[in-house]
């Protein structure tokens, strides 16, 4: 396989699962809103803290309103970050290696980016919201369908499968590392409202149903820190997507020099324990997290997607 090849369906994974990732996100702080106890005051800006745009955000708007903050995230063409530039770019790394996939993947996914143009700016109120994420998540899971039931494993699938890891390990430690600052900075008189604050964490990554399956009814801080970030069982903890790199890269050239950071981390969150961590603590782990899937993200592009028209094996 050509290393641009490879790199575009690196990107083709990472694009798609980003936008599945941030509209689960939106669905469920959304809904955790509108059933939050009264007096309980929650912002809007948590969102833009977990997607690491800030800067971006402040350039655009003046304030952190609702719906500023879900017009940026969801529609804004100027967000590189935002959903429908998501799909844009997905759409375009699609488009440029057709050669190598399924014909209906092209289909799909031009479906996906026309009703997200057609309806995205629309969807931006509460009223429209929950129908275009929900709509939105579903045709993301068609793709997966397809992907995971009529391609080879081969290369092809291999990039896929790295993007779509990568993007998830990403996600879900900013989830983590921004949800957890934010629950345990709540006043102790709002006790109560904390275990439905970390449920709404556990649905924004789609792990609440496997949570209680596998730990209990009972939704506890370090509980959920431990299963989001060390299950060996649930296929979007961060060391599931860390392992499962590491295997599905095995065959390639050089993967073992690409996957050495996330190994290194493997190792670490066999070892973790949220109960024996603070939040400094449990921040700078975040960040050790985050600086290896840089380092892995780097190593990938030295060894492979910047190769000049050579092959990867």
């Amino acid at each position: 396989m050509l290393s641009r090849v490879a790199d575009r369906l690196y990107w083709l994974a990472r694009y798609l699962e980003r936008s599945e990732c941030t509209a689960r996100l939106l669905a469920a702080y959304s809904q955790l809103i509108l059933d939050a106890p009264t007096g309980l005051e929650l912002g809007w800006d948590v969102l833009v803290r977990i997607i690491d745009a800030e800067p971006a955000f402040n350039k655009r708007y003046k304030l952190r309103s609702e719906r500023n903050v879900i017009k940026f995230i969801m529609a804004d063409e100027k967000n590189i970050g935002s959903i429908q530039n998501s799909i844009l770019n997905a759409r375009e790394n699609n488009r440029t290696s057709r050669a190598v996939l399924p014909g209906e993947l092209w289909e799909i996914i031009n479906e996906l980016q026309l009703f997200v143009a057609g309806n995205v700016s629309q969807s931006i109120d509460r009223k429209a919201r929950f129908a275009f994420l929900d709509d939105l998540t579903a045709r993301h899971q068609q793709i997966n369908g397809l992907v995971a039931s009529t391609l080879a494993r081969d290369d092809v699938f291999r990039f896929l499968k790295f993007g779509q890891l990568m993007e998830r390990c990403d996600m879900t430690t900013r989830v983590i590392d921004v949800g957890t600052a934010a629950i345990r900075g709540m006043p102790k008189h709002r006790e109560l409202a904390i275990p439905h604050l970390w449920s709404t964490v556990l649905k924004s990554l789609s792990a609440l149903g496997a949570y209680q399956r596998e730990v209990g009814p009972l939704v506890e801080s370090e509980e959920v820190i431990n299963f989001v970030l060390c299950s060996d069982v649930f296929p979007r903890s961060l060391s599931f997507c860390m392992l499962s790199v590491t295997e599905v890269l095995k065959p390639l050239r050089d993967s073992a020099a690409v996957t050495a950071p996330l190994q290194a981390t493997s190792s670490e969150l066999e070892k973790f324990d949220a109960s024996k961590i603070d939040m400094p603590g449990l921040h700078m782990f975040i960040d050790e997290i985050q600086a290896q899937l840089i380092a892995t993200h780097n190593a990938a592009f030295e060894h492979w997607f910047t190769l000049q028209a050579e092959q990867l094996q």
